[in-house]
C-alpha cells in the first residue's frame, strides 16, 4: 500500500509542477527515489510473504533490490545537479525497468493468493512489461544524453515506461495490498 501511495504523491508533485505550483520538481525528485525504495523493499517483502515460488522471487527481488538503488542515483543525479532532469530520467527509468522486471516475474511465478486473483497477475504482468522499456534508456546514458530536444527519437520510448511507474504501479500495489475476498476472480 505503501509504494502505491508514495507512486500517487510523486504523480502530484508532477502534475503540480507542471501546472507551475510551488518548487514540485524537487519533491517530485525526492518521490522518485522514496518510490524507488519503497519499491525494492516489495520486492524483499514479496519473497518472503510466499506469494511466488522462492527459486524465482528471490533472484528477481535481487534485480529490483539493484534497480532501486539506480533510481535513487537518478534521484540524486538532478538533486546534486550533476545532471540535468533529462539524464537523471533515463537513470531512474532503467532502475524502474529492473524493478518492472520483478513484477513480470513475481506475478508469473505467482502462487497461493494470486492464483485466485489472476487479473492482478495479468495488471503485474503487464505493469511490468510497461515499465521494463525503460531499459531503452541505458543508449541514453552511455551516450550521456542530457537535452530532450537533442535526444535521438528512438529515446523517446523510454517516455512510454513511466505510464507504467506512474500509473500502473500504483493500482498494481492497491490491488495487491487489497484483501482477496474483495476482489472476485482479479
Amino acid at each position: 500500500m505503501a509504494t502505491g501511495v508514495v507512486a500517487v504523491a510523486s504523480v502530484a508533485s508532477l502534475v503540480a509542477l507542471f501546472a507551475g505550483v510551488g518548487p514540485f520538481g524537487a519533491v517530485n525528485d525526492v518521490g522518485n527515489g522514496v518510490l524507488g525504495l519503497s519499491a525494492g523493499v516489495l520486492s524483499v517483502a514479496a519473497v518472503f510473504a510466499g506469494n511466488a515460488r522462492r527459486a524465482i522471487a528471490a533472484p528477481a527481488a535481487a534485480v529490483a533490490v539493484v534497480g532501486a538503488a539506480t533510481v535513487v542515483v537518478g534521484s540524486w543525479l538532478i538533486l546534486s545537479g550533476t545532471t540535468g532532469y533529462y539524464l537523471a530520467g533515463l537513470v531512474s527509468a532503467a532502475g524502474f525497468a529492473l524493478v518492472g522486471g520483478w513484477l513480470v516475474a513475481l506475478n508469473a511465478a505467482a502462487e497461493a493468493d494470486l492464483r485466485t486473483r489472476p487479473r492482478l497477475r495479468l495488471l503485474g504482468i503487464v505493469t511490468g512489461l510497461i515499465m521494463t522499456v525503460g531499459i531503452v534508456g541505458v543508449a541514453g546514458i552511455v551516450r550521456a544524453e542530457d537535452d530532450l530536444q537533442a535526444a535521438p527519437g528512438w529515446l523517446v520510448a523510454t517516455g512510454l515506461s513511466w505510464l507504467g511507474t506512474y500509473l500502473l504501479l500504483p493500482l498494481w500495489c492497491f490491488l495487491f495490498a487489497a484483501p482477496a475476498g474483495r476482489h472476485s476472480g482479479g
